[in-house]
């Protein structure tokens, strides 16, 4: 990173990932007395400003609710709320007016509040490197703060149910490739929503399919424009207008006589008003640009378009899309493989700081004294609660029957209207959103998110076996 930016080592301050004043605590913790368990603990010392870690959104709802109802001064927080109410809950908490924020990691990046006192996973991290981060949150003032794991192993396949979420099926990267191809020669134009949901890929491995064709120089990025230009007029037209002579005057008249006002917002016909003065369109979007500038329109460009440069048309489809899975698979391997670390982490028989230090490849000279082990002397085993079968193979029966299953993705069959693939009604059954489910409002179907508890690959391979020839899937 020095390098990189040219920083001078005599500019350095390394600090270390280990800090004092936080004690590190392992509380294993049966799912039934999680609510309780988390309430007790907010009601120990050192009393402050906290922030409960969830996994889901929902869930963020949920324990805000709860701890309301037992008086205490929460609210929830994630990226599924409007951005004028995570606003407000931010403010509320960097103020001192909000005591306990329920969130999920959507909160914490650009929060730099000193006094937080405690900081609780009420379900697990993600992983070492996400715990750290979280953790660091709290005691920026250097006094004692309390950073807590209410651990058990119920959030595991929760966590990797996210991992295999973000895998694009290879069929779905061999669209995109299709498409490149089909640009040979040409520049390639995309609208990030629209390319995800025609390929069913969420945004964020979308964008890293994207960087994975920049790096193996099959595309290259070249600019961003918007497609949407809508404003709100604070000065008239005529006023606008009449600020300008000559050619000018006209191609200013002709922009306001090709945009056509509703109620608030008016929309400029980019297109028409090309065809009009003969002009490009940078000149239109300079001048909107300028109108903004000088106070006289409110301007909100929407629809972003990415422009990709097609920099190589010779590669094989077919070993493009099976090198790009790989790539992926070999990412998802390395997600779940960071869980388990994690886990390694938390049970193992030694100090907690002095683990996490070493895992960033820091070594401490002695053992903290404050964590949970240093504490107790004792390693911790995170409880599991024992899920019935899917499929009966133990013989003390089955979690879904067959019947139970179709009954399950039956709202899912009816409202596509035709055979899906295993891994979408996968996703459906363990509670992962993508693209096409958004659209038809999964998460307000029955049988959504059921099996969410369960392991992503013992889904999968239950679905193959449970439906196998009966032409539902395919």
């Amino acid at each position: 990173m020095c390098r990189k930016f040219g920083i001078m080592p005599e500019n350095v301050s390394a600090t270390g990932f280990f800090r004092k004043n936080l004690h590190l605590s392992i509380i294993p913790t049966p799912l039934e007395e999680k609510t309780a368990t988390l309430i007790h603990t907010l009601s120990l010392p050192p009393a402050g400003p906290s922030i409960v870690y969830v996994i889901q959104q929902k869930t963020a709802e949920t324990v805000a609710l709860m701890l309301r109802e037992n008086r205490l001064n929460a609210s929830a927080y994630h990226a599924g709320m409007k951005s004028d109410q995570r606003e407000n809950i931010q403010n509320r908490f960097m103020n001192g007016q909000l005591d306990i924020v329920v969130a999920t990691i959507a909160f914490g990046m650009g929060i730099d509040k000193r006094d937080i006192r405690k900081v609780i996973h009420f379900d697990l991290p993600k992983s070492v490197e996400s715990y750290s981060q979280e953790i660091g949150r709290a005691g920026r003032d250097g006094k004692t703060s309390v950073c807590t794991v209410l651990g058990n192993r119920g959030s595991v396949p929760i966590l990797e149910n996210f991992v295999y979420g973000d895998t694009p099926e290879k069929d779905r990267i061999r669209t995109v490739l299709e498409q490149v191809k089909e640009c040979a020669g040409r520049q390639w134009e995309i609208r990030l929503y629209s390319l995800a949901n025609l390929t069913d890929i969420r945004m964020l491995p979308l964008k890293t399919l994207l960087v994975y064709l920049e790096l193996q120089g099959i595309i290259q990025p070249r600019y961003i424009y918007f497609e949407d230009y809508p404003f709100k007029f604070i000065q008239p037209a005529d006023a606008i207008t009449a600020r300008f002579d000559g050619e000018r005057n006209a191609f200013v008249r002709t922009i306001f006589a090709n945009t056509k006002t509703a109620k608030v917002w008016s929309r400029p016909k980019i297109e028409a008003i090309t065809a009009a003065t003969g002009s490009n369109r940078q000149r239109i979007i300079t001048a909107l640009d300028y109108f903004e500038e000088k106070g006289w329109i409110e301007l909100q460009p929407k629809t972003s378009v990415e422009v990709f440069a097609v920099t190589k048309t010779d590669f094989n489809i077919e070993e493009t899309a099976d090198g790009l899975s790989d790539l992926f698979s070999a990412r998802e391997a390395l997600e779940v493989e960071r869980i388990g670390l994690m886990i390694a982490l938390f049970e193992k028989p030694s100090c907690l700081s002095e683990g996490l230090s070493a895992y960033f490849g820091e070594t401490l000279d002695r053992c903290c004294g404050t964590c949970s082990f240093c504490q107790s002397g004792k390693p911790v085993r995170l409880p599991e609660k024992k899920l019935a079968p899917l499929d009966g193979s133990d013989g003390v029966g089955s979690a879904c029957d067959r019947v139970n299953f179709q009954a399950m993705v039956k709202p899912l069959f009816d409202k596509i209207g035709h055979p899906v693939s295993a891994t979408l009604a996968t996703r459906f059954l363990c509670g992962l959103s993508t693209p096409r489910l958004t659209k038809i409002r999964s998460k307000a179907m029955p049988g959504f998110g059921r099996l969410s508890a369960y392991p992503y690959k013992k889904v999968f391979d239950w679905v193959g076996k449970s439906l196998a020839g009966s032409g539902i899937l395919h």
